[in-house]
């Protein structure tokens, strides 16, 4: 007799399979006692531990013993006459079946009778976040404290404890869900009764509680409260003197009460953590949190005074790692906000992270700074680490989430970019930032319409936010080609955040696709003046100076863009750049400065991505133009693959690059085709460029069908400039501050 033969007599396949389905009905019942009991998390694991023990030794059994009628024998010591594995084995056969019947009606029951919350990670984030309402058992919300103190400007001390306790709580893995600061600052002072704010929020438990300031004493008092019943779990009152040390005392103790509460036990590390003192100095401890509060309204002025809190409180105390941490998000803020040299900046940042990891490198906030600064200087790989270990050491951190998504967009995961997104809201579902990252990047995967639908939430939400505004005026201008529309919420932006050079620069463009080049340059020039560093402000005048037919302007503020951003996204100054060498013939001149700006094209194998694929387009026809047929041949090629399974319009779009790549392939009734489909389906971005200006065209732009379209175009923006002049005729933009409006 074989061994598989004899290993079938002795039924020790049966007694596996037995076996395993006992394992996996114990595990579900596990699963479901550990929260309804309140039992320790280690408990479901330790059950899982024996269970993966004790199966060798079944079979190891099932091998060695036989079960006969006088009881159990040692399987070498039974006469194989004698033997009754057979009888056995039938047992175990109907054993099985019973076994499975059993594990099929669990299923049923637990998957369409039973209602089950999801855990965190199977959470869908709805289109629409007033129709989320998954409620996880060990999740919290802070509403904001009230200012119990005599003088109305304590709030800002009062936000800051608030602050830090959502922080301390964020660090507890076992709580799966922690609502973010800025969902909640929506229930300031709110009359919402707690079960309305469980449900908005989908949290079993919600903490509330005052903050009374007092000369050289503190009184907090908070209280638990189980959302859904508004019954108080626990409330308690610290009286303590006004020191940093206590502050810090307190909120390590509601941390720890919160914990026993909920019965989630503390690993040694989150105990250390959040018993961390950062700061001992009073004063620099309420700089930071100003600093902090500053940020968050995400303006340029606002992020100047971050700054310049951060500082006095790394100068008052040098050893305080979160205030350097933010300093460094503040100057990563900074290169959007101003026209600072953005090299200097992010020199600045990474010598504030360094230091910030230097005094507490178990700070989430500081590896997140981290993150971002690698991020910056290209180290994409580094950023990962960096981004990965914020998030061991805070599995809450909305903003290290969003910091991760946006990490994984970068390097082109876009598809696991939405799924960290959809975690991010749902820790923090009313934040402005993350809210408009998310729909950015629904709209790159073409879903317009839900994009715009959270965009306009968000700014009933919060009206004041500027980015918001920008992020509604790029769906319709990029998405939809209403730049009439586009214009209104960029003005709404610039009227929000007067000081940021980038809005003017916006406005600006919007104009040149508007086809008035006149008013273009009044915005234009007011960008400059304010930032004439600035790569939006110089890539839309080099844009503005192509129209013109200006080569030597063009030249000159493509430089300055090149300069500072040499992979600018958005606008085409390499493109621009390279017509009056193209008409010249000086063809290795322009291929010398898109191998500065994108060596990975030169390679031995190009490569090319989505990042890349623009400009390889242009060097494809720059290396039909001298001659090399067969290497442009394969550019576009790659070109045609890159784009195959990406959307036309919005920001990533590929706009018309099939028309490009159609066009220099010889392709002239397929190229407009394609042509007709883009202004179809709403492409206006760089029109006039494409139309009127770039040289991939140039076999296509005297046929017919080709000059038939771009009238149809210019008739739509012109009807669209009107729109746009009636609108501010009638007062309905809105109104920029005086000493900003254009000349």
């Amino acid at each position: 007799m074989s061994f598989i033969d004899e290993l079938k007599r002795r039924n020790v396949f049966k007694v596996a399979v037995a076996y395993l389905i006992i394992a996996w009905l114990l595990l579900q019942v596990s699963d479901t006692l550990v929260p309804a009991l309140h039992l320790p998390e280690w408990f479901h694991s330790a059950v899982a531990y024996l269970l993966i023990l004790g199966f060798p030794l079944a079979l190891l059994f099932a091998w060695a013993f036989e079960l006969t009628p006088e009881g159990i024998r040692k399987e070498k010591d039974v006469d194989r006459s004698e033997s009754v594995t057979h009888l056995t084995g039938r047992k175990l056969d109907f054993a099985i079946i019973g076994l499975m019947a059993l594990a099929i009606l669990f299923l049923v029951l637990d998957n369409y009778v039973f209602e089950q919350a999801p855990s965190a990670s199977a959470v869908e984030i709805s289109d629409d976040i007033e129709e989320m309402h998954v409620v996880i058992a060990r999740s919290i919300a802070v509403l904001p404290f009230r200012n119990r103190s005599a003088l109305p400007e304590d709030v800002f001390f009062v936000d800051g404890i608030h602050d830090d306790i959502l922080n301390q709580l964020s660090k507890l893995s076992s709580l799966e869900k922690v609502i973010s600061r800025t969902s909640m600052e929506q229930y300031r002072e709110t009359t919402k009764t707690m079960p309305l704010i469980g449900q908005e929020l989908d949290v079993a438990f919600i903490l509330e509680g005052g903050v009374q300031r007092a000369g050289d004493s503190v009184r907090i008092t908070v209280q638990l409260i189980d959302a859904a019943s508004d019954e108080h779990v626990w409330v308690e009152t610290y009286d303590r003197q006004l020191t940093v040390a206590n502050i810090f005392a307190i909120q390590t103790e509601i941390a720890e009460s919160i914990a026993t509460a909920l019965r989630i036990t503390l690993s040694p590390e989150e105990q250390r953590n959040i018993a961390n003192v950062p700061t001992e100095s009073l004063e620099a401890y309420e700089a930071y949190q100003l600093g902090r509060q500053a940020l968050e309204r995400q303006t340029a002025n606002s992020t100047g005074q971050a700054i310049d809190l951060f500082i006095k409180a790394t100068t008052i105390d040098p050893n305080f790692a979160q205030a350097w941490a933010k300093l460094a998000d503040s100057y990563g803020f900074m290169v959007w906000y101003s026209g600072q040299d953005v090299a200097e900046l992010n020199e600045k940042a990474f010598a504030a992270v360094d230091r910030a990891l230097h005094l507490d490198d178990q700070d989430s906030e500081s590896q997140t700074a981290l993150a971002i600064v690698l991020q910056t200087q290209g180290d994409l790989p580094a950023a990962r680490r960096a981004i990965e270990r914020a998030l061991q050491l805070n599995p809450n951190d909305a903003n290290a989430r969003y910091r991760y998504a946006y990490l994984l967009h970068e390097t082109g995961n876009l598809k696991q970019s939405l799924l960290e997104l959809e975690q991010a809201v749902r820790l923090d579902p009313l934040s402005p930032t993350i809210n408009n990252y998310y729909a950015f990047t629904l709209s790159e995967v073409g879903r317009f319409d839900e994009a715009l639908s959270r965009y306009r939430k968000l700014d009933e939400v919060d009206p004041k936010n500027p980015m918001t505004a920008v992020s509604i005026g790029t769906i319709y201008g990029l998405s939809y080609g209403r730049l009439d529309l586009a214009n209104m919420w960029y003005r709404k932006a610039l009227a929000l955040d007067p000081g940021n050079p980038w809005l003017p620069a916006l406005l600006g463009l919007v104009f040149l696709e508007l086809d008035d080049d006149e008013t273009a340059e009044n915005w234009i020039n007011q960008a400059l003046r304010q930032a004439p560093e600035h790569a939006w402000a110089n890539g839309a005048m080099a844009m503005l100076q192509s129209y013109r037919g200006d080569s030597e302007r063009v030249r000159h503020y493509a430089d300055e863009v090149l300069r500072v951003e040499p992979r600018w996204r958005f606008g085409t100054v390499l493109s621009h750049g390279r017509v009056r060498d193209l008409r010249d013939g000086n063809y290795e001149e322009v291929l010398s400065r898109y191998e500065s700006s994108y060596p990975e094209l030169f390679g031995d194998t190009a490569e090319v991505n989505s990042v890349t694929y623009r400009p390889a387009i242009d060097v494809a026809g720059l290396l039909l133009l001298s001659g090399e047929a067969k290497r442009a041949a394969e550019l576009l090629a790659d070109c045609q693959k890159q784009i195959a399974d990406t959307i036309r319009v919005g920001i990533y779009g590929f706009w018309v690059s099939d028309v490009q790549i159609l066009a220099l392939q010889g392709k002239t009734d397929a190229a407009l085709t394609a042509l007709r489909q883009a202004v179809d389906q709403g492409w206006r971005t760089d029109w006039r460029y494409f139309f009127y200006v770039d040289p991939n065209l140039d076999s296509i732009r005297q046929e017919s069908e080709f000059q038939a379209i771009l009238s149809d175009v210019a008739k739509d923006l012109a009807a669209q400039l009107e729109v746009a002049r009636t609108m501010e005729a009638n007062g309905e933009l809105a109104a920029i501050p005086e000493d900003k409006k254009y000349q």
